[in-house]
């Protein structure tokens, strides 16, 4: 359960204005019990702040909305006017402060943070990497890569592949890896290497794309750019 409060401060004190909660997605407003249809019979009554009077908030903490876009007017039923207006916008059942929705921002920045809640990110397990730091792989290991995105991203239903090679101008028959994702989530992506595919040493660039057919040429869309470092071992092997 997350803190959702609508807040209006008004001049009037001693109203009892009704919020209007619509969901852009499909128009559909919400009721006083909590449920989104297309002509409520009744609407959520915002309550006056006993201390702060003219504070007019409604908590809807206890629901669960979809991402997305809102808007809502305050209405006063005394009057018979909107005496207030606003949106919002929804993401994993937060509200978020932004002009612009958080997955534009994700993709146009291409920011790995250090949680799948908002923005993609690739572990070596479950360690995560921001994009300054590269990914740090011991050569010749087989530890499996972890790819995270935010769930409104899902790829699930698409071909995912993962290139990885020591210059993004090199064709991709020069790439370590350049192989067909077979565990993929709606959230998760996941490719073990084998010890072939590892047995390098440098910073390496790679890619995780999605595509729409199995070959890679359909539809190409980038859900993550990332920078590895394969490392010597400080131990010899026999």
């Amino acid at each position: 359960m997350s803190t959702k409060i609508i807040i209006l401060d008004w001049s009037v004190t001693g109203l009892h204005p009704i919020l209007k909660f619509r969901r852009s997605l499909d128009n559909l407003i919400l009721n006083a019990s909590g449920i989104f249809e297309a002509s409520p019979a009744s609407y959520p009554v915002m309550i006056e702040d006993p201390i702060i009077t003219g504070r007019y908030a409604y908590d809807m903490s206890a629901l669960t909305l979809n991402d997305g876009e809102y808007s809502y007017p305050v209405f006063d039923p005394a009057s018979g006017v909107n005496i207030g207006t606003g949106e919002c916008y929804l993401y994993q059942d937060s509200f978020v402060i932004l002009d612009i929705p958080v997955e534009e921002i994700v993709q146009s920045i291409q920011t790995l943070g250090g949680s799948n809640t908002m923005f993609p990110f690739i572990s070596v397990q479950n360690i995560s990497i921001s994009e300054g730091s590269p990914v740090d792989f011991v050569s010749g290991d087989t530890k499996p890569l972890n790819f995270y995105l935010p769930s409104s991203w899902d790829i699930s239903s698409k071909y995912v592949w993962l290139c990885i090679k020591r210059n993004k101008t090199d064709p991709d028959s020069a790439a370590i890896i350049d192989a067909v994702c077979n565990n993929v989530t709606s959230t998760e992506v996941t490719y073990t290497p084998t010890i072939a595919q590892t047995s390098v040493e440098g910073l390496y660039y790679g890619e995780l794309c999605a595509f729409d057919d199995a070959l890679g040429t359909v539809n190409p869309q980038t859900a993550l750019e990332f920078v590895i470092n394969f490392s010597q071992r400080v131990r010899d092997l026999p």
